[in-house]
């Protein structure tokens, strides 16, 4: 066992220890030209949430295979909904019109 196994067994062993280290709710995405297109398939707050990053800092710029090499993002946008196929949709019509406009637009190869 590695030690982040070990680590996340401990802590999950005991309520106490949960209770210090709150779990991120579980999450899907699609990326398109560096951007990230999130929904979690758990609720946080009795939502679901869809949501929009973008990199930011030095590498934004540098795409490869579709990921950004920066190495970190920012939340442009997010909504939150009753249902997780509300929440998929909404991160879903992000990501295709996201996806249309890379078609539209290609970066230029230098």
């Amino acid at each position: 066992m590695t030690v982040q196994e070990d680590l996340e067994r401990l802590i999950n062993s005991d309520a106490t220890l949960r209770g210090l280290f709150p779990r991120s709710a579980r999450y899907r995405y699609w990326h398109k030209a560096g951007r990230e297109f999130h929904y979690t398939t758990e609720t946080v707050d009795g939502k679901y949430w869809a949501q929009e990053f973008k990199p930011v800092g030095p590498g934004s710029q540098t795409i490869v295979r579709g990921h950004s090499k920066a190495q970190h993002l920012v939340e442009v946008r997010r909504m939150g909904f009753r249902t997780r196929k509300l929440a998929r949709a909404r991160a879903l019509s992000w990501y295709t019109a996201a996806y249309a406009d890379a078609r539209a637009n290609p970066l230029p190869l230098f």
